[in-house]
């Protein structure tokens, strides 16, 4: 499964940046979770990802670990390519 993820850092999060991506990758490998892309931005959220997991359980205990670490909020949201989604679309009228 996808996840688009979304997330805002704390002002903690952002002065630890090298440690906060080390120690999530760390998180997110043993949660079974690859992370596809990550893209730093500007505007509402500090951040985007793509991340390829197991489930939606996995993919919500890194949102709630990042959370917990004291680094920021992550919006996670399953996402499918367009070849699913047309499937979807017809098989659902």
């Amino acid at each position: 499964m996808k996840f688009a993820v979304l997330a805002k850092t704390t002002a903690y999060g952002a002065q630890n940046r090298e440690e906060r991506a080390r120690r999530a990758k760390e998180n997110a490998d043993r949660l079974g979770l690859e992370i596809e892309c990550l893209y730093y931005t500007g505007g509402p959220y500090d951040l985007v990802e793509i991340l390829n997991g197991p489930s939606w359980e996995a993919a919500y205990a890194q949102a709630m670990w990042f959370k917990k670490q004291g680094y920021g909020e992550m919006v996670v949201m399953p996402c499918v390519d367009g070849e699913t989604n047309a499937r979807i679309d017809a098989e659902n009228g």
